[in-house]
């Protein structure tokens, strides 16, 4: 799929009647059902780019996944095909089983807001990729009229969990860091994955020798306090984060595949605004709340 960027400035033409503009390092595919709704396809542009394109304007690597062929195994699960973006070639590339309706969407969870969001970002002073981040907020799923709960319930080990800190400058390459932890129950061996407790109102994920450096995940159901109301804490040791000199946004997610309202992000500015972030250039410190 491709879109128009008449004026090559990094934003998706606006349609008729619209004054929100989508950058290009944010637009996702999704698919849209007559029954259902629309869930995405693949993740923001900036996180699956293209390394290159072949001689036909198909991309050489999908992200990890073969191209169907003749020779390759069927598949029936959208999400394990390949998607790639080339946000210079204005054009997303994603794999499908069957013909639908598709289209483009900013996944940014722009209508709920993080509460008691604080974020913080230590040894910027060291090399790129000594970092450790500490991220902690609340979030708040909506719920039916007389539910109890989020439905679906809120489910980790069959959903995962993303995390991104993004620079809402930046419209070519937006997103500084991002996390995607995949779902599953914890393995003793690798000690790694998700631990629920009983209840199903707890979950803990343990990384180990990860590429983004996540160690652990806390996702903790506020339900007594408010029924759609979840606490979030996310750690993570050895990561890459430049150092952050504009406004950034943190944007939390319980089902990265899925439900846009499974989302949602907060901005921190420079004081005196509601949420902001004050660096400490000596100790190597960014501080946000």
């Amino acid at each position: 799929m491709t879109w128009i960027d008449t004026y090559n400035d990094g934003f998706l033409e606006t349609s008729e009647g619209y004054d929100y503009r989508i950058t290009e390092g944010n637009v996702a595919p999704y698919h849209v059902e007559t029954v259902g709704g629309e869930y995405k396809l693949a993740d923001k542009c900036s996180l699956v780019p293209c390394t290159s394109f072949d001689s036909d304007g198909f991309p050489d690597d999908w992200g990890g996944h073969s191209r169907y062929d003749e020779v390759s195994t069927p598949t029936v699960d959208e999400s394990t095909l390949g998607a790639c973006c080339g946000a210079t070639e204005n054009k997303y590339c994603f794999e499908i089983y069957h013909f639908s309706t598709y289209a483009f969407a900013d996944p940014n969870c722009l209508d709920e807001s993080l509460d008691r969001a604080k974020l913080r970002v230590l040894k910027l002073n060291k090399e790129i990729g000594d970092q450790k981040v500490v991220c902690s907020a609340e979030i708040a799923i909506p719920v039916a009229v007389g539910g109890t709960g989020p439905e679906p319930a809120i489910d980790p080990l069959l959903k995962g969990f993303q995390i991104s800190v993004i620079d809402t400058e930046s419209a070519q390459k937006p997103t500084l860091r991002s996390a995607r932890v995949e779902p599953g129950a914890y393995d003793s061996i690798s000690k790694t994955g998700w631990k629920v407790n009983k209840a199903g109102t707890s979950w803990v994920y343990k990384g180990r020798d990860r590429v983004d450096g996540i160690l652990k995940v806390v996702i903790k159901s506020l339900c007594k306090k408010q029924a759609d109301l979840l606490k979030v804490k996310v750690v993570a040791k050895d990561t890459a984060v430049p150092v952050l000199t504009g406004p950034v946004q943190a944007e939390i997610s319980l089902d990265p595949s899925g439900f846009l309202d499974r989302c949602a992000t907060t901005c921190f500015s420079e004081p005196p605004s509601e949420n902001f972030c004050v660096l400490n250039d000596k100790k190597g410190i960014l501080i946000c709340r």
